[in-house]
């Protein structure tokens, strides 16, 4: 697990990468505001159809594989090859964000995610009897 902290409000938000042989670790940047909570991937060299997103209790998901594979014969098997870069990345979302209003846009290996954040209640005053 990665912790990254956010120099504005000392918020630490928690993500995975899954380390294995078959998937890169994409770069990943966290941009919160006021009224949003943004999340920057970085997959170069795969087109938006290659990427799978899932968002599941506030965990977001996200699978990347390059589609051009080919086959090659190895001691009388057949092993198929994938070429190109394949990411994998698993985030903890915060619970003040509204995960079912999520706006994603793809442009040029950058994956952007906008979260709205949930209204924060009014101050109640209360009286000690």
């Amino acid at each position: 697990m990665v912790k990254l902290k956010n120099l504005n409000n000392n918020n630490e938000y928690e993500y995975r990468i899954i380390d294995c042989e078959e998937y890169n670790k994409p770069l990943v940047n966290v941009v919160e505001d006021t009224d949003s909570y943004k999340i920057f991937v970085a997959t170069p060299g795969l087109d938006k159809e290659e990427i799978i997103i899932n968002i599941t209790n506030y965990i977001l998901e996200i699978k990347g594989e390059k589609k051009d594979k080919f086959i090659k014969e190895i001691g009388g098997f057949n092993q198929e090859i994938s070429v190109g870069p394949n990411y994998y990345l698993i985030f903890k979302l915060p619970e003040f964000i509204i995960k079912e209003n999520v706006d994603v846009t793809y442009y040029q290996g950058l994956l952007k995610f906008k979260f709205k954040k949930k209204e924060l209640s009014n101050k109640q005053n209360i009286s000690i009897t």
